[in-house]
């Protein structure tokens, strides 16, 4: 779980923005971020899941 603490966060800032050029910025971080998760071997499906989840707070 330690792989998607960077991805929490990253979501986290989004919920808690309101500035639409920050939200974007931080979707660009996350691009990158899932990015590099699936060179590292991540499960496709489970990382699909985890953002769907973390973004339907």
């Amino acid at each position: 779980m330690a792989e998607f603490s960077k991805l929490n966060n990253l979501y986290w800032q989004i919920r808690y923005t309101r500035i639409k050029s920050v939200k974007r910025k931080y979707y660009r971080y996350i691009a990158k971020e899932k990015k590099c998760l699936i060179e590292s071997g991540v499960d496709v499906e489970e990382l699909r899941l985890l953002c769907r989840h973390l973004s339907n707070h």
